[in-house]
């Protein structure tokens, strides 16, 4: 998992609007239109992906990797 200063995901969503206000200062304007589209499926997704990781890390602990490894591809296709 990434290092987040923020569990509900938005850090993660604000480095992508900068990344998407740096695309369109350079008019890279296919990168811009994949970050949008990425912001936009963060942020439908956030919840469903907090309770995922939460789950995530309670498999880790109990050292349920089956179950990690899926819920972990689970997360990674709401991303």
């Amino acid at each position: 998992m990434t290092n987040r200063p923020f569990e509900d995901g938005t850090n993660e969503i604000y480095e992508l609007k900068q990344k998407l206000d740096l695309a369109v200062e350079s008019q890279d304007f296919e990168s811009a239109v994949e970050l949008r589209d990425q912001i936009s499926k963060l942020e439908k997704n956030k919840e469903e992906i907090q309770e995922l990781e939460k789950e995530l890390s309670n498999c880790i602990k109990s050292q349920n990797f089956e179950k990690a490894i899926e819920l972990r591809d689970r997360i990674k296709s709401l991303k």
